[in-house]
């Protein structure tokens, strides 16, 4: 079975992100992806309180941030993996050369004993590094919408098969970043409805290998190999994957209403598959609109198990 086609032939333009499900937040390294994570919601966050306070319309700084992120957005998610590399080289290079700059300022104002060079200098290398931290963690963040928004997975799969941090260098990487590697391909395998493949990967490495804050990474195995499993039709046991995945310790609050919402999805896929039961899918309550596309394909074999085509 198809995933992408299935999803294609509902409507292209109406698909967005599955990997808050089912992983990846495909972001090209795990601490760039739970970066620009925290730092989007945090912006969504303030951009409603300030909303609840001013009329947005007129407020043009808050317009010109939100037209800035959407340019910037289209532009990354419109490259291809090779102007990706290039243009965080060039963002690396720019930064660098900015941070020459401002030491050497930052030096001539302690040589000449003058604190308001010396601070203004200190201050503005400060704002420098927190900037570059943003691009880049937004950058990641970005590359995601190329599967996210545009669907396009060979233009993913080639950007993390080659222009990855572990897809250049595979052997000097470590085990944590080797597991964030394959569960992303296993990821693009399972939406080509490739799931031999996908299980495949998954078998590569181990939940153990990630590093105890990727809570969501262990979760994302546990979640994707199961939608494997029943797709392609093979043997699991619901109770065992719904044991493991309540178990997996968390710290935050989000961490843990995914995994419950994890959780739900099994038991309610099993119930699609395996009980044949009448359930009532809410195709809104996704989260985006590539899950609302997976509820609608979801709800379509609910009716179809209940002889209503």
């Amino acid at each position: 079975m198809d995933i992408v086609v299935c999803i294609q032939n509902i409507s292209i333009n109406d698909l967005s992100s599955i990997l808050e499900r089912i992983g990846c937040d495909g972001e090209l390294s795990y601490i760039g992806y739970r970066v620009s994570h925290i730092i989007y919601f945090t912006w969504k966050k303030l951009r409603s309180i300030w909303r609840n306070w001013i009329d947005s319309d007129r407020c043009p700084w808050l317009m010109l941030g939100d037209k800035m992120l959407k340019t910037l957005t289209n532009k990354i998610s419109n490259m291809t993996g090779a102007e990706i590399l290039r243009f965080k080289k060039r963002e690396k290079n720019h930064f660098l050369i900015s941070i020459i700059l401002i030491m050497a300022v930052y030096v001539y104002g302690g040589v000449s004993n003058n604190p308001l060079i010396y601070w203004s200098a200190f201050i503005v290398m400060v704002v420098l590094v927190l900037l570059h931290v943003l691009r880049l963690a937004f950058i990641e963040k970005w590359v995601r919408n190329i599967l996210c928004e545009h669907i396009d997975l060979d233009r993913y799969q080639n950007i993390f098969e080659h222009y990855s941090a572990y897809g250049q260098n595979r052997a000097r990487r470590s085990k944590s970043s080797q597991a964030f590697y394959f569960i992303n391909i296993a990821q693009i395998y399972y939406l080509r409805g490739d799931f031999e493949e996908s299980l495949k990967m998954l078998g590569e490495f181990t939940p153990t290998d990630f590093n105890s804050i990727q809570t969501q990474s262990i979760a994302r195995y546990y979640y994707l190999e199961f939608l494997n499993k029943v797709f392609n039709r093979d043997s699991y046991d619901l109770q065992h994957y719904v044991s493991v995945l309540s178990t997996i310790p968390t710290k935050f609050q989000n961490q843990k209403e995914l995994i419950s919402q994890q959780v739900n999805v099994i038991k309610m896929i099993d119930s699609i598959v395996t009980e044949k039961i009448p359930i009532t899918i809410s195709v809104e309550s996704g989260n985006n609109h590539l899950e609302q596309v997976e509820l609608c394909y979801y709800k379509a074999l609910n009716y179809l198990n209940q002889n209503q085509p």
